[in-house]
Order: structure tokens, then sequence, then C-alpha cells
């Protein structure tokens, strides 16, 4: 008899254990353990420093909230935004990116592991425009100087960019079509590697974020990709005021998941991303690398990334662009 009570109590006890258990599992609020967010370029990028200033700002208005940024740089993003599209779809695996791993380069890469169906955007936080930008001893002055070098000199120009099937590359190579030129591309894996070959003239001009006009060292910007001049930088002129119709398009920073997170920690994510973004810890970083804060989310961004991607689709056979990716 006292074997049996001891057998009934244990048995009742681990159907007690188990329902806490069961209990603990489905009331877990989101997030309940740390996030991590894939950054898919180097440490010190535009892109990243943007990730750890929206991360920071997310942990500080929620105390629960605990984000990795990690980077995985590599094939001009693919490698990192491969991760991010593999990873389980629990909100605890994010990216963080410009649009192009996605609007651009499964038009291009040869068996990508990835499509736009692939992921969640959760919320866009700034948008980036593109600059043509030369070192301090370019004899460049303005776009259409450097336009009609490149049609009178018998070796094509050559432009740095953060690598193939990028945002950047497709600016410059849809510039090129439109000018009726060739340029020839130069892909850099490391940013900082890329700065330095355009101070020193390597290259003949880049296509790059504005925060490289930080640098100083006589870097000078010729054009930007907006339909508009920028606040911050209202003396440099857009594309579109310059003539080239077909080339002035824009690019976004957003964070985005595998498609499929649970309802609740999209809501949450959403939600604290549109606090981050309006955070004054957000906002310095923005003055600080010359994009500008832009919040967008749900059916809204949706529109926008498939509409990108369709649009850059046609860039991209309208100039035959090449898929060098494929197999590395």
């Amino acid at each position: 008899m006292k074997r049996l009570c001891l057998n009934l109590l244990a048995s009742a006890c681990g159907i007690g254990l188990s329902g806490m258990s069961a209990v603990t599992l489905a009331s877990e609020v989101y997030p309940a353990r740390p996030v991590q967010v894939i950054v898919p370029l180097t440490a010190g990028s535009v892109i990243d420093l943007l990730a750890r200033a929206l991360t920071d700002a997310m942990a500080k208005a929620n105390p629960q909230a605990n984000f990795i940024v990690l980077n995985r740089e590599g094939a001009s993003g693919v490698i990192g935004t491969s991760l991010i599209a593999r990873a389980k779809a629990d909100g605890y695996t994010l990216g963080f990116g410009g649009d192009s791993t996605v609007s651009v380069q499964p038009h291009v890469v040869k068996d990508i592991a990835y499509s736009i169906e692939s992921f969640e955007f959760i919320c866009q936080v700034v948008d980036a425009p593109l600059m043509f930008v030369v070192g301090p001893n370019s004899p460049y002055r303005t776009l259409e100087e450097l336009v009609e070098a490149a049609r009178k000199l018998p070796k094509p120009l050559a432009y740095g960019t953060t690598g193939h099937a990028s945002t950047p590359h497709l600016l410059g190579e849809s510039v090129a079509r439109e000018s009726g030129v060739k340029f020839v591309h130069i892909p850099f894996r490391s940013v900082a590697d890329m700065n330095t070959q355009t101070i020193n003239g390597s290259v003949d001009f880049t296509i790059t974020l504005p925060n490289i006009l930080t640098l100083g060292r006589g870097v000078r910007a010729l054009a930007v990709s907006a339909d508009e001049p920028m606040v911050s930088l209202p003396a440099i002129p857009p594309l579109k005021a310059l003539g080239w119709q077909k080339s002035a398009f824009s690019t976004i920073h957003l964070l985005y998941a595998p498609r499929g997170l649970p309802t609740e920690a999209l809501r949450w994510l959403r939600s604290a991303c549109a606090d981050a973004v309006g955070s004054s810890i957000f906002h310095s970083m923005t003055v600080r690398t010359h994009t500008v804060p832009r919040h967008n989310d749900g059916e809204s961004l949706q529109a926008w990334m498939r509409q990108a991607h369709q649009s850059h689709g046609e860039r991209v056979r309208r100039i035959e662009m090449q898929g060098e990716l494929s197999g590395r």
C-alpha cells in the first residue's frame, strides 16, 4: 500500500509538472530569449551601424528584449541573407540590410537559395540614397563631365561598389546604359578598402552611400540617386534633375525575417521598430550616416518590396547583367 501511494504521488507530480511546463511554454511572452540579427555586410558599414543603433533603441525601450547583431558578410550579402531565409521562423533570427539582396540578386545569381517569397518584411527604417563619388585628384567635377570622358576615352572608366548585384552596381550599369557608355565594375568585399581605393584614385569613381563624405580627404560627390536634393546635402544634384530618368531609383534599409513569423512576434517587432525609428538613438545615427529616417511597415512595405523586385528585374534584363556570383 505504501509503495502504491508513492507511485500515485509520483505520477500526480509528473502530470502536474508536465502541465505546468505546457502552460509555461504556451504563455511565453515574446521575446523570451535573445534575438539574433544577421547583417550580411561587414562590421562598421553603414548597414551595420544602423542595425546596432536600431536594436539598441528597441532594447532600451523594452527591458525584456535582448538583441545580438551578427555580421555574416560575403557574396554581396547573399551568404548572410541565405542564412536568414533558412532560419526557423520563430522571431529569434532576423535580418537587417538593404533591399538589394532580396530585390536584385534573385534576378542575377544562379541557384540562389531564396526568393522574395522567403521573407517577412517587418519595417523600413531609412531611405538610403546612393551617390556617385570621386577622389580628391579626380579631374571630374560633374557627372556630365565623367560621362563625356567615358564616351571619348579609349579605356572604360572603372567604378567601385560593395558587391556584384548590389543596388549600387545596378545603378552604375543603368546610368551607363542610359548614357550610351560602358563602365568597368570593381566589386569590393570591404567598405574600408573601397573607400581607400576611391581616395587614392585606383577606381575612377565609386557608387556608395553618402557617409563616405564624412571621411573628408577631398572626396567629392557628383550626383545623388534621388528625385530631389537631400536636406542634409542640398548642393548635390539629383540624377533625375540631371536628366537620368530611368536610373533615379531609391533604396531602403529594413528589418526582415523568415516568412511565417508568429503573429504576436510580428506585432511586437513592428511596434518596437516604429518606436525605435523615432528615438534619439536612431536619429543620431541617421545624421551620422547621412541616411533619411523613414518608417514603413505592413502592407505598404510589402507592396514597396514587390514593386522594387519587379522594377529591378526589368532593369537587370535591360542591361543584361550577368550572374557572376554563381557557384561561389
